[in-house]
């Protein structure tokens, strides 16, 4: 789920009811970044979890979508079947990184929600 143009005018017709619903004034790319109503873009996932190609497979294993708290931040959701293992086989080139509090993305995250490291 993107906030592409494209994306947003695919998905107009069948979620521009439901942000009305929502006391949204549109469906648009602000809608789909707003902090409330939740119910919104979480319908729109719901979508994309269930979209199957017209071969019947999964027509995305995930979204990704820009952070509400700036387009720089890049985030993931991502799908995972009933009988995927532990770690999906759905992300690939997997690099564990240490964290602890002295990481600066984590420092930086909690700077930007108010969260206090303990």
């Amino acid at each position: 789920m993107s906030t592409h143009a494209e994306t947003i005018a695919a998905l107009f017709t069948r979620f521009k009811p439901r942000a009305l619903t929502y006391g949204l004034s549109d469906f648009d790319a602000a809608a789909l970044k707003a902090a409330e109503p939740r119910m919104l873009t979480q319908e729109v996932s719901q979508y994309f979890w269930e979209a199957r190609t017209p071969s019947g497979e999964n027509f995305c294993d995930g979204i990704e979508f820009r952070s509400r708290h700036g387009d720089n931040l890049t985030l993931w959701a991502i799908y995972e079947p009933p009988g995927d293992p532990e770690v999906t086989p759905r992300v690939s080139d997997i690099q564990p990184e240490q964290l602890n509090r002295a990481t600066p993305e984590l420092i930086a995250a909690a700077e930007l929600l108010g969260v206090t490291l303990r």
